[in-house]
Parts: structure tokens; sequence; C-alpha cells
């Protein structure tokens, strides 16, 4: 078995090559739309030549499970400059191969400025309606967030500014769903919300992502995508965005403390919710979530204070 989040992983070698299972959790919402979507976006790719993604083999709809080619490499611990460049060379790829087929939009794709405020607040709302949360600190620092993107909303921006949502992304893409081989070579994966979307989106999840974090001084490297419109031309929308996505990523951190999404995490790691020992371990992993989820707010500031720099200091066509 092959540690995952929220589905169960297995790695399947046999005589005739190396396979990858991925099954997913029938008591989850939209994982039929899930598992569909990441088999043909992947199939998409493949068929185009794309070569950093497993080749998809088959997927069965009633049992909630798809086969593919077992991808070589091992998880990236620390992100470096030359990985953020081979990263997004790879979204260059992707986006000049011709595609026949109507592709849809990804998962909370923003058209426009103002759908990283409604991420925030929709996420924030899920929240709301959990009454079973008691932490205090949990309560403290969603109280936190919500008041922040609220701060946010009050700013005088371009909130209806258009962000050409039309490239093609595998929305939760960092080094988190990455593997890199002993030559170097970089593969992807996790294709679930894959979909049309704007780089905005895309450029901010990806130097957001808290489990193999991307320093923000390696920004530069953005500038290689060919991407409008510029961010020194809307700067104060961009760094707007780039920290609401900092906080949706917070109020990710604190999934742990929703029970629908800690019993899709259970299903991946074969835990049960009456086993004494799987509770204990979750409750474990919660506190850690919580003091990582408070670390990763006290660096927004600085991380802002980083871009704001490089985006001051040079011209930027994206």
């Amino acid at each position: 078995m092959i540690d995952g989040a929220n589905n169960q992983c297995f790695k399947i070698l046999s005589d005739t090559g190396n396979y990858f299972l991925k099954c997913f959790c029938e008591h989850t919402q939209n994982s039929h739309k899930k598992l569909v979507n990441e088999f043909q976006f992947t199939q998409l790719l493949h068929k185009q030549g794309i070569k950093d993604v497993a080749t998809p083999i088959a997927y069965c709809e009633q049992n909630l499970v798809a086969l593919y080619s077992l991808l070589p490499g091992q998880p990236i611990r620390r992100s470096s400059p030359t990985l953020v460049e081979d990263a997004f060379d790879f979204i260059n790829r992707i986006n000049t191969a011709t595609y026949d087929l109507a592709i849809p939009k990804a998962s909370d794709a923003t058209e426009e400025v103002a759908d990283f405020l409604k991420i925030v607040f929709n996420r924030l709302q899920r929240f709301s309606q959990i009454d079973t949360i008691e932490d205090v600190e949990v309560k403290t620092l969603l109280a936190q967030i919500e008041q922040r993107a609220k701060q946010i909303s009050e700013q005088t921006l371009q909130w209806t500014l258009a962000l050409e949502c039309q490239h093609l992304s595998p929305s939760d893409f960092g080094f988190h769903n990455a593997l890199i081989d002993a030559d170097g070579k970089l593969a992807f994966f996790d294709f679930e919300y894959a979909g049309l979307d704007s780089y905005w989106k895309l450029v901010c999840d990806f130097f957001s992502q808290p489990k193999v974090p991307v320093d923000t001084n390696t920004f530069s490297s953005v500038s290689k995508l060919n991407v409008s419109p510029s961010f020194d031309n809307h700067k104060a929308e961009f760094l707007a965005c780039f920290e609401l996505t900092q906080l949706k990523w917070c109020l990710i951190m604190l999934n742990a403390f929703d029970p629908q999404i800690a019993q899709r995490r259970a299903f991946a790691r074969h835990e049960y919710c009456f086993d004494s020992k799987s509770s204990n371990n979750q409750l474990s992993k919660t506190t850690m979530q919580l003091n990582k989820c408070k670390q990763y707010m006290q660096a927004i500031p600085e991380k802002l204070n980083v871009l704001d720099d490089i985006l001051s200091a040079q011209h930027w066509k994206i």
C-alpha cells in the first residue's frame, strides 16, 4: 500500500509490469466525478505525448477504482530553483499541446479576482456548519481568517478583473503531487480537480501548498509562463489573491477538524472510528495540523513582503 491522504493507493508488481491502483471512498461526495475527471485528464495528456504522467489503463465507475502505470521516482522532500523551473516547463508543455476534446473547468476555477474571495468564504461557511468543533484555538484561528478575508474584501481593487480562465491546469499543482527519479526528472500526478483555470490560481497554489513549501524568492521562474494580464499592472490584485490563497490553505490544514474529511482520511489509512489506537493517532495528527496552521499564518506577511519586492523590481509579462 502507498500512502494517500484521501484515497487508498496500492502498488501492484507483476511479471508484465508495475501498476498503481487508486481506490476512492464510496462515502465521499463527488468521488465518482473525481475518479472520471482524473482518468480522462491523464488520458488527455498521455495522448498528446506528455511523458511526465502515468499511463492510464482502465477505471471502474461501479467500484470507484482506477489503474495506472506505476511512475518511477521518490517523493520530493525539498524544493529548489531548478525544480521550480522544471515544474513550470511542464505547465508550458501541456498548454502548448492541441486538444480536440471539450475540457471542463477545474474545481474552483477563478474567472475573475473576486473568485478568490468566494473560495475562502465558501470554506468558512462550511466550517460554520460544523457543530462538533470545540477546540478554542481552532475557533480562534477560524475567526482570524474570516476577519482578515473581510479586510481584504474591503480593499479598493479591481475585483471584476478577468483572469483568462482558459489554461490547462492540474489544479492541485505542487511538489506534494510529484515524484523525482534518479536522473532528476519530474513526474506529476493527482488530477482529480484538473481542468481549465487561470494561471493566477495555479501560481498562487503552487507557492502556497504547505507540504513541500516553495520559497517565494524563486518566484522569478513564473516569468517563463506565457500569461496575461501582467502582474506588475495588477500587483495589488495579485497580492490580494495570493494572500487569500494562503488563507485558503490555512483552512485546508484545518480540515483535520472536519468529521467528513476525517472519515475520508481514515479510509485512506485503513483506520476505523471505533479503533482507540486510531482515534488517539488522529487526535495527535489534528494537534500537529493546528500547530502547523498557526505557524503558516504567522509567515504570511513575510511572504507578501518578498513577493511585493520581486514584483516591484522587474517587469512581469503574466
